[in-house]
């Protein structure tokens, strides 16, 4: 793989960049699923408050470079972009998400499972170790990275950062404009 990817989509340059910078800080909604395999989990996503967000009934805390990007989003509806890596299984509490196995792959090092969210009945995937035994119809609590969030407005275009962001040890490439 190069050190820079261009992510064209019908002919038109969607996003330029290091292959970490455009897996961990999609440009927008079709490269946030077109890179990475399985794609970025999106779900509808109201913010409110300065580093806060509601899905559905419930409220996550934000962190890192986008909670600051939130206080002059608040009402607004986002799609909220949430890679694999984190969402975690989860002893049940009130600040975690209820779903329900829909079905597991096993890849060999880790499963790759599908689960129904109880609030907004959205399908997300999750990563977990091979070992765990898990049934399709089984109820299991997932709990959010506060920092893996990616918002998307309602063009499908990524929330600006108050600084760009560099995947650690890449070179720094430049903002085509």
């Amino acid at each position: 793989m190069g050190h820079r990817i261009a992510v064209l989509n019908a002919g038109r340059l969607q996003q330029l960049g290091t292959p970490m910078e455009l897996y961990q800080w999609p440009a927008n909604l079709f490269v946030a699923q077109f890179i990475g395999s399985p794609g970025m989990n999106l779900l509808p996503v109201e913010v409110v408050g300065a580093s806060q967000l509601q899905l559905g009934q419930r409220r996550f805390p934000v962190e890192g470079p986008l909670a600051a990007a939130l206080a002059s989003r608040i009402g607004h509806q986002l799609t909220g972009g949430l890679r694999p890596e984190h969402l975690q299984l989860a002893p049940a509490t009130n600040r975690n998400l209820r779903a329900t196995v829909s079905h597991s792959e096993a890849l060999g090092n880790e499963q790759l499972l599908t689960c129904r969210l109880e609030e907004g009945d959205q399908l997300v995937q999750l990563r977990t170790p091979p070992d765990r035994q898990l049934t399709p119809g089984e109820t299991v609590h997932l709990d959010i990275d506060p920092q893996g969030w990616r918002l998307f407005d309602a063009g499908g275009n990524a929330v600006a950062l108050p600084t760009p962001i560099t995947a650690k040890g890449e070179p720094q490439l430049p903002l085509l404009g």
